[in-house]
């Protein structure tokens, strides 16, 4: 196992394959950085402008803990199974692309891209677009798209829906094939765009988009 102390990397490209145990302050100033050993965040991780945090395997945000980006920093979760009992701070898109993503503290984030699956007991909120491309939302808390911010549905992928779906901005769901767009509660869409038992509510306008 590996534990930092209180450290600060910059690096062009660097994978940490083995077990890592974070219990200091971690600032990712420059590069990638993938993380694709078992491990923890105890501590913080700062992800600076210019850097991008990548996790692939299986690791655990603590409560308390902190996983935050600045500026253009990125984070990605590309594989494993990662388990978040700590609200994150992350500025920009979040794409939840591999594996699975369990938020068990509510989270908050501008812009989300699934193409993988979603769970945990915490809500997610999204403010500006989510962008579900594929995957699966599990059982476990709602998922909200706040006023002024749009859900896109997109098919000729799986989408799984077993978790509360709250609209309270726009909700687009594209069918391949046929050019259109429709409500997520029309048969149409929930034959072809959505598979699973929980509810969708909107509460919101569902508008076509501009192109």
């Amino acid at each position: 196992p590996m534990s930092w102390p209180r450290s600060r990397v910059r690096c062009s490209t660097n994978t940490f394959g083995i077990y890592l145990d974070n219990r200091a302050q971690v600032v990712l100033q420059g590069g990638q950085v993938t993380f694709s050993g078992t491990g923890g965040n105890s501590h913080s991780v700062v992800v600076a402008t210019g850097a991008s945090a990548v996790f692939n395997s299986q690791w655990t945000f603590a409560t308390n803990s902190t996983l935050a980006s600045t500026d253009s920093g990125s984070v990605r979760f590309t594989g494993g199974t990662i388990t978040v009992n700590t609200p994150l701070q992350l500025v920009g898109s979040v794409p939840i692309t591999g594996g699975t993503v369990n938020f068990n503290a509510d989270q908050m984030f501008a812009d989300v891209v699934l193409s993988s699956t979603l769970g945990g007991s915490g809500t997610l909120t999204v403010t500006n677009l989510l962008e579900w491309t594929s995957g699966t939302l599990n059982s476990g808390g709602p998922v909200v798209i706040a006023p002024g911010g749009k859900l896109q549905v997109r098919s000729g992928n799986s989408h799984s829906q077993y978790r509360a779906l709250e609209n309270r901005g726009t909700v687009e769901c594209w069918i391949m094939g046929s050019g259109i767009w429709v409500r997520p509660r029309s048969a149409t869409c929930q034959e072809r765009c959505l598979i699973g038992s929980a509810p969708v509510v909107s509460v919101g306008p569902v508008a076509a988009p501009a192109s």
